[in-house]
């Protein structure tokens, strides 16, 4: 039976034109509804149009439901943009696609045996479509037999996952199968492995939540939005948000935004979670004088995490008072560096060196024979200063105490607030320094977002004042 509640589509079977209203098309409306003055969509095409006017019998209607031959005036169409095959829909609730996976029945009374990379006529809704079968987990397909199946097809098509299909041979152009729509977005598949047949076989016999669940998993740790789903299944948008929310309120799946319903399952984003733990002990095991890792690191290395859910991870790993953020530096909240009396000297040396030099700080080589530190004890000094936020890198070799960032930033405040902007020999003057510290400055405020550059000069962002 036809579903008053599903996604609306209407396999277009006969355009026209009449006089006075313009182009209407014919065909049986598959599931959902459609209502005058509503905005659709023709498929594949992407064209816009609105509902001017229906037909139900030769009777007009306010509104059409699933099941009824329909006949529906749109405005905003030429007669020479739709055809036959194209699919009228609400906008955005269909997607385009090339590739299906489908469960095959090769007829009984078939001529011949069916093989892998035979061409073959693909007929759903009023489409005909040229393509290839590609069979998952066998070369041959005998008459009367049926598997998993991948379609490549030679023009879009736009189908929903249970529809029905009927293929034909290429020549003699003879019925010889058909079956049911599995996935429209599906990978390519490895034919002979057993796990694509075990993904199809869960497609096959699941339920629509089952089906929903199947889609997240094999999102793996980049998640999909609400947007990604549409099409992919049979419920409109409004029923895929209450099932997320029905499946979270069971602990299967996680909801990263609200905004969106970018989600993921539960065991995933668990997942997410132990990669990050699991990279910061091997980091603190490494480097035991590192006061943690570099967060694009730990995204980077721990599976190369969403960015929307490496951020919801780490708020639940910060909450949870396993992990501590401090500004773009993570670490286990059971690490801390253990730092040696030798160790402590330079430390302090060196954050007195580069904070007595002020707005011009001397190479690193040189802030190191100051310290005459031993071994490794001057970077490894310098790192901590730098984790901790004491000190800052502009560039490879100039490195400015957070003191003389933010006194330097004041100033430079101090002087927009009056002037407007300023040229980089002026904050080189208003500093008393060289371009050649003068110039990274700049560039450091550009990033921090206290100043926007404009031609050769700078001016305050309004956010900064």
């Amino acid at each position: 039976a036809k579903s008053e509640t599903g996604i609306f589509r209407i396999p277009i079977d006969r355009v026209f034109t009449m006089r006075g209203f313009g182009v209407v098309i014919t065909g049986t409306l598959f599931s959902g509804s459609v209502a005058v003055g509503e905005q659709v969509e023709v498929y594949p095409k992407a064209l816009q149009a609105r509902v001017r006017g229906l037909q139900v019998h030769g009777e007009s209607v306010e509104k059409s439901t699933a099941g009824l031959r329909t006949a529906v005036n749109l405005q905003g169409l030429e007669r020479t943009e739709v055809f036959r095959g194209d699919i009228i829909g609400h906008r955005g609730e269909l997607k385009t696609t090339y590739m299906l996976d489908v469960h095959l029945e090769h007829l009984a009374d078939a001529p011949r045996p069916l093989k892998t990379r035979n061409r073959i006529r693909f007929h759903a809704g009023t489409a005909e479509i040229m393509g290839r079968i590609s069979l998952i987990g066998r070369d041959v397909l005998e008459p009367g037999d049926s598997t998993f199946a991948q379609i490549r097809l030679e023009e879009p098509i736009v189908v929903l996952p249970r529809d029905r299909f009927v293929i034909r041979s290429y020549s003699p152009i003879i019925t010889i199968g058909g079956g049911e729509i599995l996935d429209i977005m599906p990978r390519k598949h490895r034919r002979l492995r057993s796990s694509s047949i075990d993904h199809l076989k869960s497609l096959y016999q699941g339920d629509e939540t089952e089906r929903l669940l199947i889609l997240l998993r094999d999102s793996r740790l980049n998640g999909v939005e609400l947007e990604d789903i549409t099409g992919r299944l049979t419920l409109k948008p409004s029923d895929i948000r209450k099932t997320i929310q029905e499946l979270s309120a069971h602990g299967e799946v996680q909801i990263i935004d609200q905004a969106n319903f970018f989600s993921m399952t539960r065991a995933h984003f668990k997942t997410a979670q132990n990669n990050i733990l699991s990279f910061l002990s091997d980091y603190h095991a490494e480097n035991p004088l590192r006061t943690g890792a570099p967060r694009e690191e730990v995204r980077g290395k721990a599976g190369d995490i969403n960015e929307k859910i490496f951020a919801a991870a780490l708020k639940h790993l910060s909450e949870s008072n396993e992990i501590v953020e401090n500004g773009a530096i993570l670490r286990l909240a059971s690490h801390s560096v253990e730092i040696d009396e030798t160790l402590g000297e330079v430390k302090t040396k060196l954050e007195s060196i580069f904070k007595n030099a002020h707005f011009q700080p001397p190479a690193v080589e040189d802030a190191f024979a100051q310290c005459a530190g031993k071994g490794n004890s001057n970077q490894n000094a310098l790192q901590i200063l730098i984790d901790e936020g004491a000190l800052l890198r502009l560039k490879d070799n100039i490195i400015y105490h957070q003191h003389a960032l933010s006194e330097a930033e004041n100033l430079l405040k101090e002087h927009l607030s009056h002037n407007n902007e300023i040229t980089a020999a002026e904050f080189r003057d208003l500093l008393g320094i060289t371009r050649k510290h003068a110039i990274p400055l700049l560039e450091y405020f550009d990033t921090a977002r206290i100043t926007l550059r404009v031609g050769d000069k700078r001016v305050l962002r309004p956010d900064a004042r």
